[in-house]
């Protein structure tokens, strides 16, 4: 291919925007639309895996745009607006987005974390676009803060009323959906699913996981799973996959008995991966460690600064409302109970009392702050249950509190450092 391609896009800085194992991200203006767009360079040498990284990339994204055209859908997924081969190098050109989670989450990393109706509204536009992928039979394999951008309206002023939208990006590690079973080895480790660590059979789930950690990290700005074992665990050199077994038993509970059968019957006749091996005996014993915690409640709410609302000590990540709401601890479910409090946010509390007279219940607290926060647990243990068969899909997830009965699209709060301090596509 001639040079006139390449020359249609002008570079506008040396400084690169986005670097992978495979290529570099830069910024460069359209001459031909006056645009400015994002260029992902893949430098190939002949090296068959960027080949290979590149033709996936390429084919997955045309089959989604095509899909959401047809069907006048909103994918989440980034669009691709052109790709060419010249000098022994893949460009592939895309939309020009804002900034990535991982940035947004180094801005609020000095504070309490991101406020939950921001998580909401960006966790929402990520299970859309799952959900989309599973449609055209695709898992993207690989979610993480980084794979995940904002885009700024196209009149970006400052943050605030402004509707932002959350696009998935980096299709290069993703599969089609019924070739994912006979996979070994996907996603960043501390986005990994237990089931893919153990070498089990994989389904689309495994992104629900990854959304799962990006929540939490959303929230905290800390990795959920980092991969660091418990004391007792850290004497012996465990390996990376072991070590992030043990980080995930540690604060969710021990791997099902099923699955770990599973995973020990499918090494005893295929051979132990250099990475993991079930038949170890201390390896076993060391799991055997975390067979006292029983259940992920625990865990989640110790690490994310949540207690149950029958407590005081909620951390607030807004301000505390002065509107609470009266529920029966005794009668009601957590369910109830946080339906409740969303009520009493639209309808108000004077109402939510009028109906439990009504039913003659009896009366306790109950905050908007806490009804919330607790909401925001019950999905993330929905998406990070050990066993995939019993994690929550796209459409229930959809339907979880959290989600459903909160506001889609917030105010984009300003963060605790300037957001105007990033090099944004629409100036």
């Amino acid at each position: 291919m001639s040079s006139d391609k390449l020359e249609r896009y002008h570079q506008m800085s040396s400084k690169e925007i986005g670097l992978g194992s495979f290529g570099v991200v830069f910024k460069a203006r359209d001459r031909k639309d006056n645009r400015v767009v994002a260029i992902k360079r893949l430098i190939d040498r002949d090296d068959i895996n960027v080949r290979e990284h590149a033709r996936v990339e390429i084919g997955f994204l045309e089959t989604i745009q095509d899909d959401a055209r047809k069907r006048n859908k909103e994918s989440h997924v980034v669009t691709l607006l052109d790709h060419f081969f010249w000098g022994g190098c893949h460009f592939l050109v895309f939309e020009a987005l804002t900034l990535s989670l991982h940035d947004l989450i180094l801005e609020y990393s000095h504070s309490q974390g991101l406020p939950l109706d921001l998580i909401r509204c960006i966790s929402a536009q990520i299970i859309q676009g799952i959900e989309f992928l599973e449609e055209v039979g695709i898992v993207h394999c690989d979610l993480k803060p980084e794979n995940v951008m904002l885009m700024a309206p196209a009149k970006f002023d400052v943050l605030g009323d402004l509707e932002w939208k959350v696009k998935i990006i980096d299709l290069g590690s993703a599969q089609c959906l019924d070739e994912l079973p006979g996979l070994c080895y996907v996603q960043s480790r501390w986005y990994r699913a237990p089931e893919v660590h153990m070498g089990l059979p994989l389904d689309s789930k495994i992104d629900l996981w990854s959304l799962g950690c990006i929540m939490a990290e959303l929230f905290t700005t800390k990795p959920l799973f980092s991969g660091i074992p418990s004391s007792k665990n850290q004497v012996i050199q465990w390996t990376p996959t072991e070590a992030s077994l043990f980080d995930i038993c540690r604060r969710l509970g021990p791997i099902p008995r099923d699955m770990l059968s599973d995973a020990i019957e499918i090494q005893t006749r295929d051979g132990c991966g250099e990475d993991l091996n079930l038949l170890d005996h201390d390896f076993r014993a060391a799991l055997r460690e975390y067979e006292c915690i029983h259940d992920a409640h625990s865990g989640l709410t110790s690490i994310l600064g949540i207690v149950d609302a029958r407590s005081n000590d909620v951390k607030v990540k807004s301000d505390q409302s002065k509107n609470k709401v009266s529920v029966d601890e005794d009668e009601e479910t957590l369910v109830d109970r946080i339906e409740t409090g969303f009520y009493s946010m639209f309808c108000g509390t004077q109402e939510v009392k009028k109906e439990k007279k009504k039913k003659g219940k009896k009366l306790t607290l109950l905050n908007d702050t806490q009804c919330e926060s607790m909401a925001f647990l019950d999905l993330l243990k929905s998406l990070l249950q050990l066993d995939p068969a019993k994690r929550v899909n796209t459409k229930e997830a959809m339907q979880y509190l959290f989600i459903k009965n909160g506001k889609m699209a917030p105010k984009f709060p300003e963060s605790p450092t300037s957001i105007g301090d990033f090099d944004l596509p629409y100036t």
